[in-house]
């Protein structure tokens, strides 16, 4: 075009700053999301409980882009914490096999923040109140920490704790409110896992036991029963089995009555009336 008897470029600008951070959100949501659905995923899926914890781990620790990711138990009796649980980035130096048996008591600051159930967030770790937990994180080369307790079955645990070691690194609200619902599902399976393995270990005893009485109990002479209020055998020893009620199994018995037996037994012998007459004698002296 021409201006004043000059060629001029006319040219016009919007300004999408607005939506580029608008953008920038949905993206970020979305990589919540992501991170929940996929923790949410692993917990249904997984039958091995480390094997969910480094997974969930590493999806945060991947979308999130932070330096390290661990996890932190702690043993009420030795009042100690072990790092059982760690993902790093690339680059970044692994601490796992450097955090183990720490006495609760030597950082004591942290210790009462995170079992009172307090988030522990500083983008620079020179702002923490504490000296000791500050020289701490300095060996490890971190400049920024996020933690997050972890309570199970409202018993203390431990924490799951992340780290900046590249820059100071400021934690948006959004991302402490992720993390924190992470670790309730998080928390939620290590939770279901120790009531499986519990239900297992007393299955696991139960069976013993049984078996403990089984064998003591089918090597006696004498006979030897339990039944319910119906009448209704709840065990029966060999001696009875083979002696008395002419049963296939020990099995067999549980579930059934003495009368049960007895008509078997008749029609087998329906030749002799006075066969078998027990079933009414032991149901009347129930």
């Amino acid at each position: 075009d021409t201006y004043s008897g000059k060629k001029v470029l006319i040219a016009t600008g919007t300004d999408i700053s607005v939506r580029i951070k608008a953008e920038d959100e949905l993206q970020k949501r979305m990589n919540y999301e992501q991170i929940i659905s996929k923790i949410s995923s692993y917990a249904i899926k997984s039958t091995n409980i480390n094997k969910f914890k480094n997974k969930s781990l590493s999806v945060i620790g991947k979308t999130l882009n932070v330096s390290r990711v661990y996890l932190f138990r702690y043993d009420p009796l030795g009042k100690t914490y072990d790092n059982t649980h760690e993902w790093t980035n690339v680059s970044i130096v692994p601490q796992i096999n450097n955090l183990n048996c720490i006495p609760a008591e030597s950082t004591p600051w942290w210790h009462k923040k995170v079992k009172s159930n307090q988030v522990i967030c500083y983008s620079d770790i020179e702002d923490l109140p504490s000296k000791i937990e500050r020289d701490f994180l300095k060996a490890q080369d971190i400049k920024s920490i996020l933690a997050v307790p972890l309570f199970v079955s409202e018993n203390y645990f431990g924490f799951i704790g992340f780290d900046e070691c590249l820059y100071k690194r400021n934690w948006p609200k959004e991302d402490v409110d992720l993390i924190l619902s992470a670790s309730r599902i998080i928390s939620a399976t290590i939770e279901l896992h120790i009531s499986q393995t519990a239900l297992k270990e007393n299955e696991m005893r139960t069976n013993s036991l049984y078996n403990l009485l089984r064998t003591v109990s089918d090597n006696l002479t004498d006979m030897l029963w339990a039944k319910d209020m119906d009448k209704k055998y709840l065990f029966a020893n060999k001696a009875i089995c083979e002696n008395l009620l002419n049963a296939k199994s020990t099995d067999e018995p549980i579930g059934e009555t003495d009368i049960y037996f007895a008509k078997r037994e008749r029609e087998n012998h329906q030749g002799d009336p006075d066969w078998h007459t027990f079933g009414e004698i032991c149901r009347d002296s129930d």
